[in-house]
């Protein structure tokens, strides 16, 4: 009798199963979906510092599939020492999220210069 393995479920049929193709064929589509799920993009922006509105700004990219996609704020590629510390002092964090959109908010001071960001999206959720 066939088991399934742990974690994506993929069937394990037993020595004495016959074999089946569609088994095989549901295999390799979750191997496939779990790969998709590992892929990461990388988008550098810059947040204008004219652009937060009471604290909020949000960032808009047809990369965002859903409200679940993991999605991580890093420092830009070319933020200075002054442009993070104004960063930190934002307490930068994100509060929202929906396919195509990320509301990100200050729980401390709104900065007062542009930002050079990048946001980590992985997978489709």
């Amino acid at each position: 009798m066939a088991t399934e393995t742990p974690n994506l479920k993929l069937k394990k049929p037993a020595a004495t199963d016959f074999y089946n193709i569609e088994d095989f064929n549901g295999n390799f589509d979750k191997i496939d979906g779990a790969f998709a799920k590992l892929s990461t993009t990388t988008v550098e922006h810059t947040i204008p510092h004219t652009a937060w509105n009471s604290g909020r700004y949000i960032f808009f990219s047809a990369l965002i599939k859903s409200a679940t996609q993991d999605i991580e704020l890093v420092k830009g590629k070319t933020m200075t020492k002054e442009q993070l510390l104004i960063a930190q002092g934002a307490n930068i964090v994100s509060t929202a999220q929906a396919a195509g959109s990320l509301t990100l908010e200050c729980y401390g001071d709104v900065p007062s210069v542009d930002l050079p960001v990048a946001f980590v999206i992985r997978g489709d959720a």
